[in-house]
C-alpha cells in the first residue's frame, strides 16, 4: 500500500494550533495549581484532626506511599559493594571551648524555622522516616511550636538524634547489566527535617559572613547574588 501523501498545513493553521497548544498548557497548569492547592488543604486537615499516634502515623505512610521503589540486587550485594569501595569511617573525640556568638550561637527563632520551611521545595522524595516536606509545611501553629522547641533542644545540647543523619540510597541504573552495582549511580535521600535544621544554620552562616566581609570581593561563586 502506497504511503498517503500528507499536505502541509497553512500559516494560519500552524498559528490556530500553537495557539491551542498555549491555551492547553495554561490549562494544564492551572489544573496543577488546583490539584495542588486542595491537597495542601486536605493535608492541614488531617494533621489538625489527628487524635492520637495512631492516627499520626497513618497519616505519615499515606504520604510515603508514592515514594515506595526497589531494584534487582540484594540489600547485602550493595553493603559489600560500598564497603569495598569506600574506606570506614573515622570518629574523633573533639572538643571545644565554651565561647558562643551572640547570632550564630542564638536560639533558632520561628521566623528563621518559617523560612526555611517556605524554602523548601514540595514534591521531592522524602530519606528514611518517609516524612516529606510538604508533611512540615503544612503544620498548624502547635506543630510548629512543637517543631521549634525539638530544633533548640537539639541545638542547645549539640547532639542530632541517631536517625536524623541516616539516609536512603536510591540506585538509578545508567547502563550495562542491571545485576552489577556498578552500572548505577546512587542518590542519597536524607531526612526532610535534617534538611531544615542545616538550612537554617546555612543561612546564619551566610549572613554572619557577608556581615562580617570575611570573604574577598573576588570570591564570588556560591555567593547570593555574586555568581
Amino acid at each position: 500500500m502506497a504511503p498517503q501523501k500528507v499536505e502541509p498545513l497553512s500559516i494560519t493553521e500552524n498559528a490556530m494550533l500553537l495557539e491551542d497548544l498555549h491555551m492547553k498548557k495554561k490549562q494544564f497548569k492551572e489544573l496543577v495549581d488546583v490539584k495542588k492547592k486542595l491537597f495542601y488543604i486536605e493535608l492541614r486537615r488531617k494533621i489538625a484532626n489527628v487524635k492520637n499516634i495512631i492516627e499520626f502515623w497513618e497519616t505519615i505512610r499515606e504520604l510515603g506511599k508514592k515514594y515506595a521503589g526497589g531494584n534487582v540486587i540484594l540489600k547485602e550485594v550493595w553493603e559489600s559493594f560500598y564497603l569495598a569501595i569506600y574506606p570506614p569511617r573515622i570518629f574523633f573525640e573533639v572538643s571545644f571551648a565554651d565561647v558562643r556568638h551572640p547570632f550564630l550561637d542564638g536560639k533558632i527563632t520561628l521566623v528563621e524555622l518559617s523560612s526555611a520551611l517556605r524554602s523548601a521545595k514540595v514534591g521531592k522524595a522524602p530519606g528514611p522516616d518517609l516524612i516529606p516536606n510538604e508533611f512540615w509545611k503544612a503544620l498548624p501553629q502547635i506543630g510548629l511550636d512543637f517543631v521549634l522547641d525539638l530544633l533548640n533542644e537539639i541545638w542547645d545540647r549539640g547532639v542530632v538524634p541517631d536517625a536524623w543523619p541516616c539516609a536512603a540510597l536510591t540506585m538509578l541504573h545508567k547502563k550495562g547489566p542491571v545485576d552489577d552495582p556498578s552500572n548505577y549511580r546512587g542518590i542519597a535521600l536524607t531526612n526532610s527535617i535534617l534538611k531544615i535544621f542545616t538550612k537554617i544554620l546555612a543561612v546564619r552562616i551566610e549572613k554572619w559572613m557577608e556581615s562580617s566581609e570575611i570573604l574577598p570581593e573576588s570570591q564570588a561563586g556560591f555567593r547570593r547574588g555574586r555568581g
